[in-house]
């Protein structure tokens, strides 16, 4: 079971969305309601501090005017307040003694709120509650006729609270019913947004293993989609590149392998069919036996480059001498060029590289054996080291018929015949340009092949090893 089965399929794009849009509203709605009933909030103060200071202000003019008439003054003070419904007042001496109040609250909780301030402002004002009845007071203290009072004045909110509720009501069902109303827009819009995603969905259903050729239209799609059009395109290009490849692939080991399998039965069906000498049937085994050997190798091959592709292959690196491996080497050959008259130079100075040294000398020997199939008698097969900056390079190079330059960039596929009129038997498993390629990626390394002028020149690049201690020995050539 993998990791993303075990933690589930995530949410829809449209769950999510609308998860996002649902608090993102919810939020723009609290915060709007907020600020309605802070700005209504603020406005009643404001309102409320005007209303006090006008109570305030008569029961000052009453004081200054009518105060030489103690007893009718609580008359008149009742008289200037009884205008304003909901106000009540109290006014005290310095030590706290109620001289007159109207009715209404009761007097101690506006004694207890005193605020030396010649003005009623809205942060001076205080709040208070009595009984099932919430107040807004405020006190200061003002000098009438000589003599230091304490104006206090209060009002009843019973209106506003009743306001308030209204209002936070009211509120509550616009912000349920806008909130509503935005979700089911935005799930509206979503379907609609998301139907080019279902389009494409349905147009990459359709694409069958027959029909990797296909490819979509960017330009068919919304921009945000576009990107994800060309990726999918790429994809089926590599796709349609690697089925094609898979198949050619198929074909070339049936064709490879039928050739030395119906040379066997073919040998084997004329042997049998008439009385032979012992040596005429020793004769048969030796050629069957030829014809397994390439079938094995054949089959080594490509089992090596399974491997490879599947990363199953870890090189083993070592200090390497491609100098040594390359005259090692070219002592192993110099039976073969002999024969045929060819050649074989090594040229250039001591080079060492951190390699697997069995598919390094593979890697090498397989180059070598291309060259001298394909180097003319009397030519000439010449290795060549170099450094190149922060690479070392080692180069085959063979005279003779050179390699067109529209087949150069695929010769390193398996099993591609430049001339597919000639036949291989004799000449390797027809992997070997396929294992080079594969080793020298393994090494981390790059492998270009070059043809002109009568020369075929294969080179490979190595990165230098960081705590290499460079030696440059110059070295002979090497003559067969």
């Amino acid at each position: 079971m993998n990791q993303a089965t075990t933690r589930g399929r995530p949410g829809s794009l449209t769950l999510r969305m609308m998860v996002c849009v649902t608090l993102a509203i919810v939020l723009c709605l609290l915060l709007i309601r907020a600020v309605v009933e802070r700005s209504i909030h603020f406005h009643f103060m404001e309102q409320d501090t005007k209303d006090l200071q006008a109570l305030k202000t008569s029961i000052e003019q009453v004081l200054r005017r009518y105060g030489d008439e103690p007893d009718n003054l609580q008359s008149l003070l009742n008289q200037a307040v009884s205008s304003r419904q909901g106000q009540s007042y109290a006014i005290s001496d310095g030590r706290g003694h109620v001289l007159y109040s109207a009715p209404g609250p009761e007097t101690e909780p506006l004694l207890q709120r005193l605020a030396s301030v010649p003005e009623i402002m809205p942060e001076r004002l205080a709040s208070w509650e009595q009984g099932n009845r919430s107040f807004r007071s405020a006190s200061s203290i003002s000098t009438i006729n000589g003599q230091e009072l304490v104006l206090s004045v209060a009002m009843d909110m019973s209106f506003h609270d009743s306001f308030m509720r209204e209002l936070r009501g009211t509120l509550w069902a616009v912000t349920l019913g806008a909130g509503l109303l935005t979700l089911a827009v935005v799930w509206v819009a979503l379907r609609q947004g998301l139907a080019p995603v279902r389009e494409l969905s349905a147009s990459i259903r359709g694409i069958r293993s027959d029909r990797l050729q296909t490819r979509l239209d960017p330009a068919a799609v919304p921009g945000e989609l576009a990107e994800l059009v060309e990726s999918f395109n790429q994809m089926l290009g590599q796709l349609d590149d690697s089925y094609s490849r898979l198949a050619h692939f198929s074909a070339d080991i049936a064709h490879e392998l039928r050739t030395p399998l119906t040379n066997v039965i073919t040998q084997t069906q004329v042997a049998l069919g008439s009385a032979r000498s012992a040596e005429a049937y020793r004769e048969l085994l030796h050629s069957n036996l030829e014809e397994i050997e390439h079938l094995a190798r054949m089959v080594s091959d490509m089992l090596w480059l399974a491997k490879a592709d599947r990363g199953l292959l870890i090189p083993a690196f070592e200090r390497l001498d491609l100098a040594a491996e390359s005259r090692s080497l070219l002592e192993y050959f110099e039976v073969l060029a002999e024969e045929r008259q060819i050649q074989l130079e090594l040229q250039g100075s001591t080079q060492l590289i951190r390699g697997d040294r069995p598919m390094v000398r593979r890697a090498l020997a397989n180059l070598l054996s291309n060259a001298l199939r394909h180097a003319p008698e009397s030519g000439c097969v010449t290795i060549r080291l170099a450094r190149e900056g922060p690479q070392v390079s080692i180069s085959v190079e063979n005279t003779g018929e050179g390699i067109p330059a529209e087949h150069l960039h695929r010769i390193f596929d398996r099993f591609y015949q430049v001339d597919p009129s000639r036949s291989r038997h004799g000449e390797g498993s027809g992997l070997g340009l396929a294992i080079v390629h594969s080793i020298v990626s393994l090494h981390d390394g790059e492998l270009h092949a070059r043809s002109e002028n009568g020369l075929t020149t294969f080179t490979i690049t190595f990165p230098v090893p960081q705590d290499r201690e460079e030696s440059h020995r110059p070295v002979t050539s090497v003559p067969a």
